[in-house]
């Protein structure tokens, strides 16, 4: 796979939620709905959507701070024992670790270390992020629905809980998933006095 780009990675891992957030609540919070608004108004126009970008931005890493407490904090808790085969290996506990900044001087380390952040924590950013980002579009339509004339169905309404959880349990695996995968780098690279070969431990289970 090739290596995201690191302004390409920070789109991905936060502007993208922050957009997605910002525009489900601007449907119950006014000075949200003006600033999209204003993006397609008059002669500040840039001005507004410089300052959309940023709001969103803002509210990207709002949301990061939030899966960190989170989503981040769940991936310590087994969801299943070690001694069952079917078992996925990050579907166990998997605790953080932090790069040791002085493996990273040795040759070939921080271009691997690159690499793996580009590849698997962005990624798993952006699921994290989208999984909170989801959960709260849901809210803000069951309150609008709620405040309303409009009424989903039964069926409609199992529909849309049942299209969430689904999207859920996606996000929540794919940043599972790629939140081990950069665990698994790091702890090689902290180790390892070698130059690792680049991306090696990330494409064996691709």
């Amino acid at each position: 796979m090739p290596a995201l780009g690191a302004d390409f990675g920070i789109i991905l891992a936060y502007l993208v939620p922050g957009f997605i957030t910002l525009w489900a609540i601007s449907y119950i919070f006014k000075p949200a709905a003006d600033l999209f608004r204003w993006t397609g108004e008059g002669e500040g126009r840039a001005l507004a959507v410089f300052a959309l970008t940023i709001v969103c931005l803002g509210t990207g890493m709002f949301i990061s701070i939030l899966r960190a407490s989170t989503i981040d904090y769940s991936f310590k808790v087994p969801l299943c024992r070690k001694e069952w085969e079917w078992c996925p290996p990050q579907f166990g506990c998997v605790t953080r670790k932090d790069p040791s900044f002085a493996a990273l001087t040795r040759s070939g380390h921080r271009e691997s270390y690159l690499l793996a952040e580009a590849n698997d924590k962005r990624p798993y950013q952006f699921y994290g992020n989208m999984a909170l980002v989801i959960t709260i579009a849901a809210a803000v339509t069951m309150l609008q629905m709620r405040k309303s004339a409009s009424r989903l169905g039964r069926r409609r309404l199992l529909l849309f809980v049942a299209a969430w959880a689904i999207m859920l349990v996606t996000f929540y695996s794919g940043a599972r998933l790629s939140h081990y995968r950069f665990m698994n780098a790091v702890e090689e690279l902290n180790k390892n006095t070698d130059a690792p070969k680049v991306g090696s431990n990330l494409t064996t289970t691709r």
